[in-house]
């Protein structure tokens, strides 16, 4: 991240909410209690390379969490996914 620092002069991002899912899967194991979990929603980016180059993008952020068997939080998963 702060090697982004340097090489973005800014980025903003518009997240939609409305995008929102919570999606149950059927995913089980003996390291965790119960089924994988997995919520994500829709975010646009736009950012500026100091060199003076743009991007853009609308992207899927999805988090995949469980409990342990102890019942904490376990995030096993954090994905960018380009639409």
């Amino acid at each position: 991240m702060q090697s982004d620092a340097r090489n973005y002069a800014w980025v903003h991002s518009n997240y939609y909410p409305e995008t929102f899912t919570h999606e149950v899967s059927n995913e089980y194991s003996s390291h965790w209690n119960g089924p994988m979990l997995y919520d994500s929603f829709s975010v646009y980016s736009e950012a500026l390379e100091r060199s003076g180059k743009p991007h853009k993008a609308m992207i899927r952020f999805t988090v995949g969490y469980t409990l342990d068997s102890s019942g904490h939080l376990l995030i096993y998963s954090l994905t960018l996914k380009v639409l």
